[in-house]
Parts: structure tokens; C-alpha cells; sequence
């Protein structure tokens, strides 16, 4: 061989040992931690609200901090049958002590009026409850139950003001006013495409826009709630393919989960909130089906905070840590809101500001994980 063809060959190892560097060094980096937020809790070893003496038999936990250490939970209480007499539960608690067993009450049975042909096996409500707070600092529950009246809707939304249910006078420090002072229907302005408004995820962008509810993830609706307490579409983005449907597998269905809230991209003190570094954020849910077993895979989806509100990003799936102890059982995630009370605006945090997220399994147990929100940052998409 001569000298020259010997430097060709040393040349091609030395290129083919570059490239395989390469390779081997790409997949150390692509840890398989990046393809996944694994929800760790920072205070609840057990990530079960029956921990905190919880009543047993509930699931679909939501809560809302108050001031020194108090919250409100509201979960609904589990029945035999889907379709039977649902009830909501709602408490005043202390952090990780136990509730205030004073203060626990069920909220009253909503019977069915409907036409019977139409809404068999529906139940009675109410049910879902969620927790949450306006912009303005209104502390409200929303709720899934029959209507009032007659009518071919089988399940509508209420919704009411805590401060009519329970004394929050040194609660909660707000000046807003009580708008829906009893539980209130929130009726369609236009003709509804089903025959039950269900996970319904309030949507609070900043005072401009009002009361919102994001109403579909796969082909978004924003709903808007007006004076006369009707719901309307707001805006209808024009995404040919909207972006959750784009990174989660196309044979899942994908549906809203949780209220969204405003999270500021630095750690607080660090800079001033505005348009470019303030997002809003829920997790939403993919859904598999496999007879009567559920798999439920949540993922952080961001929204820009102004405009259009469009897709900003998408995070990998969480997973939470009671999965490893559950089995077949499934898991899913109800409600998340900031572990304190966030005197200013209730709604909006920063990164290092700690969060509640609440769930269960098998509609039977309540669960829950505090986390940092900058967990749920991570290894987004962008849209």
C-alpha cells in the first residue's frame, strides 16, 4: 500500500470514529428524562390528599389558597353508578393539617327536568367541581349539573361565588364584587353542538378579556361570558392543525383538564412581568381507551397571553409518582392553582412559586403533588 492510500484510510477512521463520537454522545445527552416530566412532590410524601384526612370515597379534587395557611377543597363524592346522585363536598381546610370539620357541607343534590328520552342515565349532580379565581380576585366555583328547566341539554354550567357559602372576610383580601351571588346557570348564547357542557377549564388572560372558559383542545373554543351571564364563542383560532394535536398521537382523544393561570418566565424579583415574558398555562389530557380501563397522559400546554391567545408551546407528558403504585388502576389530573395566596393577582406567579396539582384514580381517591412551576418548563415544543 502506498504512503498515500495509508493516509486515505487513517483519514476515513479518524472521520469514522468522529462520527461515531457524535452519535454515542448524542444519545447520552438525549436522557431519557427529557422525554418525560416526572412529578415529584415537595412536601407531600404520600401525593394522596387522605393524607390531610380528607373524606374518604372522593376523587376530582380542586382547591383555592387563602391567606395564613387555609384553603378551600371541593371533590366530588363517589357513587356506585356513573349515573347516579352525584355530590360535591366542600371544606374549609388547614395546610397539611386536617379539615375543619365545621365547615364541611354538601352542596345540594340538582335533580334532572329534562326530557327523560334525552338524558337517560346522565346523573343528578352537581359534579367537577373547580375552584379558581378571577383576575380581579372573585373566589368562584364551577360546577356541572342538570338545567333548571326543561330543556334537551342534559348537563349545563354553574357557577357561584364562595363569599355567598362561606365568611372569607380575612381570607381573601379582594375588592371585587360579588357578581353571581347564588348559583347561577351560565347559559348558551348559541345553539349547543351536544347535549352536555362538560370540562369546561376557566381561561383568564387579564381583565380586559373578561371570564373565559376554554371549551375544546383539539379544535379550540373560547367561550366568553357576558353581562347578562350568557356564554358565547369568543374567538375560534385559524390553526389548520391546532398545536397539541400536532405532538400527541392522532388515534388519542385529547380533552382540557385543568384552569389555566399566568406564569411570569423568571424567578420572582428577577425582572417585570409583560407581554413577552408572561404566559398562560394548563395541563390538558391525551386519553386512550382499552375496554373499560383509561390511560390518561397529561402535558403542560402555554398560551401566548395577549392577542389571539394562541399555542405557544408543549411540554412532554408527566407522569405522576402514584402510578407506580396503583397498577391498572387510572390515573388523571383535575385542578392545579398556586399554593399561596398571591395577594396582587391570585392568578399569576413566577418560576420558583410552588403549585398544587390535584387528581386521582379510578374515581374512587384524591391525590395531589406540590411542585415548583419551573418543573413543568421544561423541554417544551414550541408550536
Amino acid at each position: 500500500m502506498r504512503w498515500s492510500d495509508s493516509r486515505a484510510l487513517r483519514c476515513i477512521v479518524l472521520v469514522c470514529l468522529i462520527v461515531f463520537t457524535i452519535i454515542i454522545t448524542g444519545k447520552k445527552s438525549s436522557s431519557p428524562s427529557d422525554n418525560i416530566i416526572a412529578l415529584r412532590s415537595l412536601n407531600n410524601p404520600l401525593e394522596r390528599v387522605n393524607a390531610v384526612q380528607t373524606p374518604t370515597l372522593t376523587f376530582n379534587p380542586s382547591f383555592l389558597p387563602l391567606l395564613d395557611g387555609y384553603f378551600l377543597a371541593v371533590l366530588r363524592k363517589t357513587v356506585n353508578h356513573w349515573a347516579g346522585p352525584h355530590s360535591l363536598y366542600l371544606s374549609l381546610a388547614r395546610e397539611e393539617v386536617s379539615y375543619d370539620e365545621s365547615t364541611k357541607m354538601f352542596l345540594p343534590t340538582m335533580k334532572q327536568k329534562g326530557k327523560a328520552e334525552d338524558c337517560q342515565n346522565t346523573g343528578t349532580g352537581p359534579e367537577d367541581g373547580r375552584l379558581f379565581y378571577t383576575v380581579e380576585g372573585a373566589p368562584l366555583l364551577q360546577m356541572t349539573g342538570p338545567p333548571k328547566g326543561k330543556t334537551k341539554m342534559c348537563h349545563i354550567m354553574w357557577i357561584v361565588d364562595v363569599r355567598t357559602i362561606f365568611n372569607l372576610t380575612n381570607l381573601v383580601l379582594t375588592k371585587a364584587p360579588i357578581v353571581y351571588d347564588k348559583l347561577t346557570p351560565l347559559l348558551r348564547g348559541e345553539v349547543a353542538h351536544g347535549k352536555s357542557d362538560k370540562n369546561w377549564s376557566p381561561f383568564l388572560p387579564s381583565q380586559d378579556y373578561g371570564l373565559m372558559f376554554h371549551v375544546d383542545i383539539s379544535s379550540p373554543r373560547y367561550f366568553k361570558v357576558y353581562d347578562d351571564k350568557s356564554v358565547r364563542v369568543h374567538y375560534v383560532p385559524d390553526e389548520e392543525i391546532p398545536c397539541p394535536r400536532r405532538f400527541i398521537p392522532k388515534t388519542l382523544s385529547i380533552h382540557q383538564t385543568t384552569g389555566a393561570l399566568s406564569l411570569t418566565l423568571c424567578r420572582r424579583g428577577e425582572c417585570v412581568p409583560n407581554r413577552d415574558n408572561t404566559v398562560l398555562f394548563a395541563i390538558v389530557q391525551s386519553l386512550k381507551r382499552n375496554g373499560a380501563y383509561r390511560k390518561y397522559t397529561p402535558y403542560v400546554v402555554t398560551w401566548y397571553n395577549h392577542g389571539n391567545l394562541s399555542y405557544r408551546s408543549i411540554s412532554p407528558p408527566l407522569t405522576w409518582p402514584i402510578e407506580e403504585l396503583v397498577g391498572k388502576q387510572w390515573v388523571y389530573t383535575h385542578s392545579i392553582t398556586w399554593k399561596r395566596y398571591h395577594v396582587k393577582n391570585p392568578t399569576h406567579g413566577y418560576l420558583d412559586d410552588h403549585l398544587v396539582i390535584g387528581g386521582g384514580w379510578s374515581d374512587r381517591t384524591a391525590h395531589y403533588v406540590d411542585v415548583e412551576a419551573d418543573s413543568l418548563m421544561k423541554n417544551h415544543k414550541t408550536c
